[in-house]
């Protein structure tokens, strides 16, 4: 399922402001992209669509549900929070598969991050874009994409006896030689060549875009009865008008015809647009997820 992008309202002033501040310099400035008036991203991506950071676990907080909070210092991008979902990423102690647990404050990790996920505005960047943390490594990581002949840019590879090859998405299953090619691997390896690209025989494999565990397309659902089923009470006065969610402690805005919902102060972009189908309101099934 398509993710929601997340962003503070704080912040979103702030790019008004200074948007505005800054008009005579278009040719320089970032391109907002704007939807019911408020600014919605200006978001720059890096040009591959994954990056490896090194750096230090500040704090880490694992939840009941095994999800974890993760605080970190980057060498590259500075200080992220990673909100992980225990089927979200990879954990690697050397070249094992491991949990949240074997990670600890003060561990120097490697972070394998997709780019394109979805990062909050604020400082420190909030996001659940964290595909692999690597902890007590020794040996040497890339993420390439790899051809029928598993050759990327970088690296070309052998698959062994010993290489573990696993899919990343969720299922931690093993994956066939034949899984590897065409897509974007994690590679951890050892020895290898000096050639360009080098070549090596990994000790683990972790296809980061395995077809079988894409995001599938976005799914509406009755915005009343949705709710309602959990406890919330739907306040609805036109078609025109915001349509107010809330249950007491947590409420949200949406509006037929955006994408935006205003959720406790914070602005989020939904995959699709809050729509009328035979006079029910509708909304992306991925709005859910805020208010669990």
């Amino acid at each position: 399922m398509k993710k929601y992008i997340k962003y503070s309202a704080a912040a979103i002033s702030a790019i008004v402001i200074v948007t505005i501040g800054v008009t005579a310099f278009a040719e320089d400035s970032p391109i907002l992209i704007r939807e019911n008036n408020a600014v919605i991203s200006d978001t720059f991506k890096d040009e591959s669509k994954y990056s490896i950071l090194n750096g230090t676990i500040k704090a880490i907080t694992i939840s009941d549900d095994g999800s974890a909070r993760i605080e970190f210092n980057s060498t590259e991008k500075g200080d992220i929070i990673f909100n992980e979902t225990v089927d979200g990423c990879v954990i690697i102690d050397r070249t094992t598969l491991t949990g949240f647990a074997s990670l600890k404050c003060g561990d120097k990790v490697t972070v394998v991050m997709n780019n394109y996920a979805p990062m909050t505005m604020s400082y420190p960047g909030q996001t659940s874009g964290a595909v692999a943390f690597v902890v007590n490594n020794d040996k040497s990581i890339v993420v390439d994409k790899l051809d029928d002949e598993l050759t990327g840019s970088t690296v070309a590879i052998t698959i062994g006896e010993n290489t573990q090859i696993v899919d990343s998405r969720g299922t931690k299953q093993l994956i066939t030689k034949d899984g590897v090619k065409g897509h974007e691997c994690l590679v951890i390896y050892g020895a290898a060549t000096k050639s360009i690209p080098a070549q090596t025989t990994p000790d683990l494999v972790v296809v980061l875009d395995n077809a079988e565990t894409e995001p599938q397309e976005d799914k509406s659902i009755p915005l009343r009865k949705a709710f309602e089923d959990i406890g919330y009470k739907i306040v609805w006065t036109s078609n025109d008008k915001p349509i107010t969610i809330t249950n007491g402690t947590i409420t949200a805005t949406v509006s037929i015809g955006s994408k935006v919902v205003i959720f406790n102060d914070e602005v989020i972009v939904l995959p699709s647009e809050v729509e009328l189908i035979d006079g029910v309101t509708h909304v992306s099934a991925d709005i859910i997820k805020l208010f669990k």
